[in-house]
């Protein structure tokens, strides 16, 4: 057996961080309060409704255009670079304007970021998976993910 580690760094922090400095955040805190439920949890209740209420047949379709590079405390794995730092490409005004500072628009931005550790962490298996195929290694047959991502029906 053998057990190869990458990760990202504070990936639940970065998600706080973007949650936090959003508008909606003050009331997304209040209703989790109110429902005694993680703010995470409404977030990705309205996701799944949004999708439904949009016609998608699929939720990752509503951050079509929306890019978020998830590296706010530098990149661990695979690129080792503690000076990257994260972005938020493909902003615009939602139609109609108001709608900037909501907790669907908020939700959507949320969903980008998770969509962004998911695909990150796809790019630390592959590239492990590529530097054990050419050592003639067998590839990764199964990924034990730990801390608050592993636990968010989104991201998992």
């Amino acid at each position: 057996f053998f057990l190869n580690e990458g990760g990202q760094s504070s990936a639940g922090a970065g998600i706080d961080f973007l949650l936090e400095m959003h508008a909606a955040f003050p009331e997304l805190r209040r209703a989790a309060d109110e429902q005694g439920r993680k703010p995470t949890a409404i977030l990705n209740s309205r996701i799944s409704s949004l999708a439904s209420e949009r016609g998608l047949s699929h939720p990752a379709f509503l951050t079509t255009g929306l890019f978020v590079g998830p590296d706010l405390n530098g990149c661990r794995s695979p690129l080792a670079d503690p000076h990257l730092r994260g972005s938020i490409v493909g902003l615009g005004p939602p139609r109609p304007a108001e709608q900037a500072n909501t907790i669907d628009a908020l939700a959507v931005l949320y969903l980008a970021a998770v969509q962004a550790l998911a695909y990150s962490t796809r790019s630390i298996v592959d590239a492990i998976n590529a530097a054990r195929k050419e050592a003639a290694v067998e590839l990764i047959g199964s990924i034990f993910a730990c801390g608050g991502l592993a636990h968010n029906e989104a991201y998992v």
